[in-house]
């Protein structure tokens, strides 16, 4: 073997290469190369990311012969399905690269110049990155010349748009660049946070910016327009924000695009999308097909064309063969022909590959043209690529029998994943025999789809629970054809308000007393349905006829938004669907979606608050509901309390006596006293308010209720703080804390730790109290509580010096309270005194006013991490 030298040993975090044994290890497994494979991936291990010619490697691993290249390609093939497909990448023209990051150990080598340069050359692990890319996945093939470009431009541009034909794989490279982006920026201090933001499933309705903070966790005070205020909140970051599949929002997108190329210095926007957003900052950058070989191209070049090595790359993962099957000139001539009759586009070459398991090379050859001919059906008027895509879905349509074409047709309606009981509820058929509650049907449709490769499992899983059902979906661009196939149908009103009685049923509780609130399993296995939720929302409002329909949905469902902490977006269905509400609404209907709104709006400090509660309880004593008319006085008489209206307060709190039944259950009963300590409270009626917390204390320790007793240690916590006895605080929210953490009482950590901290200040332990701060601030950004928090954190900047960023949190936090006329829980009055007389002090009254001013037009998320970074 010429000069291998075989006594190093080659090792990585993942593989370890023996020489001198022969054998590649993964961990304390051996993995099975040829002999030849092994050759050559020493030869490429000896001088990692370097290009080694293909003559240095056919002369060291076959020394003296002469060696066709196709040899060459079968072992190269077969590392690659050990190591991964971008583990070794091909150099036309020059030779291969090993990309995966193999050294050699300090133990192995002999001090040199070489074994230095190994090193250095090897590929630098990213460090740990921000955002929600995904890391590794499916090798970019094809596309090396348009990755270094794409990276090129966005190096000089801060908003590029990567745009094509549908299924040219603008995902993909914008994906890859975005990961190139994240290593390259790895060494730097802070990195580079890059967050894929999916626009496919965000419905005509539901604002870009309301879908592009939900996916940062950011939560918008939803008092401006989303846009505006999601500027604000990026205004300092820096970032890469890649927005996925944007055409049918393309004018909102441009908009956002724009304002934040224009308002901010460190954010970055990359968008795919099949046409141009057309905005001033816009740098386009056209993603054309892969190449395609000619028919004069010699047998031996084919592979070097981006849609052949694509196509032979899938149809490897598919049969899990040796390549020997693709590399005679037969094969190479069937798959070249397919690639040129589907115009080299990525998908409909995936969808091509899946079906040569099933009918050969030869046999989709044969069909092809004959299919291409029968579905070029597309509009006149439409470029012609776009007719290639649909001619590539619909001729995997095409193989469907008419059950599984209606079946595929039905679940486009779902707009995220979907599990085998929610399909059944769509695509059953009576006609057909098949009843809602038949499975068999659905699963036999489903199989077959899956099968086809027309669904998928869905990408995010959903799998921490293991006992779960899996979740499936539909590729978008097929989505998108079936769509099309549903509204020909006729049947698309049919299935919308399939969908909707679906998402009613899943997300609809007992009107009846309750021992508990939602728990987080209840929560978790509904979250995973929230984009199908919306699109039924979103089809319903614009159905007048079903207008009821709307209203019932939106109101069974709005507990969701109040426990993921997407208050916002809640409150605006709700707005929406109360301007349907009529004199012909039922009172139910009507009373439900009221108290919603109030139950949703009452800590934000909307306007019709006070009104909506009051309605919602008028209503349900008109039902004779006691329950209903409970639930809504409890949260009037809380906002009025908050209001600092006590006559009305305790006029509240009266009818709120004679509603309460006893017999309800622990969480009434515990409603009950919570509501009737917080409004005491406001009062400064302290002795009222212990003795009616220690009566429920003890009732909450009699029933076992471990959640319910962390909410009162909270109340009793904040309570001792309001009478300035911050030692027992502390004692009372370290208990509520420690209980939270202990049953993972969610929803509840992010405001107990921000009590903890703040009474921890107040005792001068601020090196305690500001990891606690940081992690609150981290958990009520999601939850829709940080406004609640700015006073405290105010207060934990004077106490480390930090003036200037106390200033601007007392001024987002009056821009917060002002809806109440700039009250505050009682607790948190004292925080807020104790902040402005500090900053007054310390600072010029012009320079004050400023930053208060400066503070109340950001985000509460970026002011509040202003107050707690180092």
């Amino acid at each position: 073997m010429g000069d291998i030298d075989p006594m190093r040993a080659l090792t990585s975090e993942r593989w370890a290469l023996d020489p001198q044994a022969r054998r590649l290890m993964r961990g304390d497994e051996v993995t099975a190369v040829g002999e030849r494979a092994f050759d050559l991936l020493l030869v490429l291990a000896r001088s990692p990311g370097q290009v080694v010619p293909t003559d240095t490697l056919l002369s060291q691993v076959w020394p003296g012969r002469v060696i066709e290249d196709n040899n060459l390609h079968v072992h190269m093939a077969a590392l690659r399905r050990v190591l991964g497909n971008d583990a070794i990448r091909t150099v036309r023209g020059q030779g291969y690269q090993l990309t995966q990051a193999i050294r050699l150990p300090e133990s192995a080598l002999a001090p040199s110049a070489g074994s230095a340069r190994n090193a250095d050359l090897l590929p630098t692990p990213a460090a740990p990155h921000a955002g929600n890319l995904p890391q590794g996945g499916l090798a970019l093939i094809g596309r090396d010349a348009e990755l270094h470009a794409l990276l090129a431009t966005l190096d000089a541009q801060r908003s590029v748009t990567v745009t094509g034909p549908a299924g040219v794989g603008k995902t993909s490279l914008a994906v890859a660049a975005a990961q190139q982006m994240q290593l390259r920026a790895a060494d730097r201090p802070a990195g580079l946070a890059v967050w894929l933001v999916e626009l496919a499933g965000v419905a005509v309705g539901t604002p870009v910016a309301e879908a592009v903070a939900r996916t940062l966790g950011i939560t918008l005070p939803g008092l401006q327009r989303a846009q505006d205020e999601l500027v604000d909140v990026l205004r300092a970051r820096r970032l890469l924000l890649l927005l996925d599949n944007c055409e049918h929002r393309a004018k909102e997108v441009s908009t956002l695009a724009y304002a934040l190329a224009r308002n901010t210095d460190g954010v970055t926007v990359l968008v795919t999308s099949q046409l141009p957003l057309q905005h001033r900052s816009e740098r386009l950058f056209r993603l054309e097909p892969l190449a395609v070989p000619s028919a004069a191209t010699p047998a031996h070049e084919l592979r070097a064309a981006g849609s052949v090595a694509l196509f032979c790359a899938r149809l490897g993962e598919r049969t899990f063969a040796s390549d020997r099957a693709t590399d005679d000139e037969a094969s190479l001539r069937d798959i070249a022909a397919i690639c040129q009759g589907l115009d080299g586009l990525p998908l409909a070459l995936e969808l091509a590959a899946a079906r040569v398991p099933l009918l050969g090379l030869a046999g989709v050859r044969q069909r092809l043209g004959a299919q291409l001919k029968l579905l070029s059906g597309g509009r006149r008027e439409a470029p012609a690529r776009q007719q290639t895509l649909r001619a590539a879905i619909q001729w995997s349509h095409a193989l469907l029998d008419e059950t599984e074409r209606q079946a595929l047709r039905r679940l486009s309606v779902f707009a995220g994943g979907f599990t085998l009981g929610l399909a059944q509820q769509v695509i059953a058929d009576p006609a057909n025999g098949h009843e809602p509650d038949d499975d068999w049907a659905a699963l036999n449709s489903l199989q077959s789809l899956l099968d086809k490769s027309l669904i998928v499992r869905h990408a995010n899983g959903w799998a921490a629970d293991k006992a779960a059902a899996p979740r499936l979906r539909l590729l978008e661009s097929t989505r998108s054809f079936a769509g099309e196939q549903l509204r020909e149908s006729g049947e698309q009103r049919l299935m919308t308000q399939r969908l909707a009685q679906a998402m009613h049923r899943l997300f609809v509780r007992s009107d009846g007393p309750r021992e508990m609130d939602p728990s987080l399993d209840e929560t978790e296995a509904r979250t995973p349905d929230l984009d199908n939720l919306r699109a039924a929302l979103d089809a319903l409002s614009a159905q007048p006829e079903h207008a009821l329909t709307w209203i019932e949905l939106t109101g069974v469902s709005a507990w969701i938004w109040s426990r993921l902490g997407l208050r916002a977006e809640g409150l605006r269905r709700c707005r929406q669907a109360l301007q349907r509400v009529d004199a012909q609404t039922p009172a139910a209907l009507e009373a439900r979606l009221q108290l919603a709104w109030a139950t949703l709006a009452y800590r934000r400090g909307a306007d019709g608050d006070a009104a909506a509660a009051s309605r919602a309880a008028e209503l349900y004593q008109g039902l004779g509901d006691r329950l209903g008319r409970f639930r809504a006085l409890s949260v009037l008489a809380f906002i009025l309390a908050l209001e600092g209206n006590q006559p009305a307060c305790e006029t509240a709190l009266e009818d709120l006596a004679d509603s309460f039944d006893p017999t309800w259950g622990l969480l009434q009963w515990g409603a009950y006293h919570w509501t009737l300590g917080a409004c005491l409270a406001q009062f400064d009626r302290w002795d009222e308010v212990l003795a009616i917390g220690g009566s429920a204390m003890q009732r909450m320790a009699a029933g076992g209720q471990a959640s319910w007793m962390a909410v009162g240690w909270s109340g009793y916590a904040q309570v001792r703080a309001a009478l300035g006895d911050h030692a027992t605080a502390v004692s009372n929210a370290q208990t509520a804390v420690d209980m939270i953490r202990q049953h993972q009482v969610r929803g509840r950590l992010g405001m107990a730790l921000g009590d903890l901290s703040a009474f921890l200040v107040e005792l001068g332990r601020i090196d305690e109290a500001l990891p606690l701060a940081r992690e609150a601030v981290a958990l009520r950004a999601t939850d829709g509580t940080l406004g609640l928090q700015l006073d405290q954190l105010a207060r934990l900047a004077c106490a480390r010096g930090r003036l200037r960023e106390a200033a601007l949190a007392l001024g987002r936090a009056d821009a917060h309270h002002a809806p109440r006329g700039g009250r505050r829980d009682r607790y948190l009055q004292d925080p807020m005194r104790l902040a402005n007389a500090a900053v007054a002090e310390a600072l010029p009254a012009d320079e004050v006013a400023l930053l208060r001013a400066r503070g109340a037009c950001m985000g509460d998320d970026e002011v509040a991490r202003l107050t707690v970074s180092d």
